[in-house]
């Protein structure tokens, strides 16, 4: 598991073929194969703890991460994010601090952050069925169960 992944932290090496790399491998946390098998039940909620204000760039880290233990689907979230950024041209959680902390944050700031991230897939869910916008939508649910795992990810149509 990655655990800051943002588009900094990506390099293209080619376009043709597609191949990108990961960069700064600082923050990373080996968790095992299991987390790479296909089905989705490697997204549900890990088995490590939070750590609130140590890993992670704030705007990329998932509403789960520094609020309870979590797993794998934090780096689908940021992909997602990242994925978000590229193709829409901006990023919907610009802040310096995590909008889903609930320690740092109102609940109408909480609330706040739901109605925003509920107004993005709807926006990404109304482009044409199999693009990739709907893959993002997919990467950026609430529930870690509900994303899909990196190698369910790579079959997506847009990808495959």
């Amino acid at each position: 598991m990655y655990r800051d992944i943002k588009p900094a932290n990506l390099g293209i090496v080619s376009l043709m073929p597609p191949y990108a790399v990961i960069l700064d491998l600082g923050q990373a946390f080996y968790c095992g194969p299991q987390s790479f098998h296909s089905d989705d039940s490697s997204n549900d909620v890990g088995n490590i703890q939070p750590t609130p204000g140590h890993y992670g760039t704030s705007s990329y880290i998932s509403p789960e991460m520094e609020n309870k233990n979590y797993g794998p689907a934090v780096d689908i979230w940021a992909a997602g994010l990242s994925g978000y950024e590229l193709f829409v041209g901006s990023h919907p959680f610009r802040s310096s601090v995590n909008p889903w902390r609930e320690d740092k944050n109102t609940p109408d700031q909480l609330q706040h952050s739901y109605e925003v991230l509920k107004d993005i897939r709807s926006a990404l869910l109304a482009k044409p069925a199999g693009c990739i916008e709907h893959l993002i939508s997919d990467m950026l649910r609430i529930r870690p169960s509900s994303r899909p795992s990196a190698a369910k990810a790579l079959e997506h149509t847009s990808i495959a």
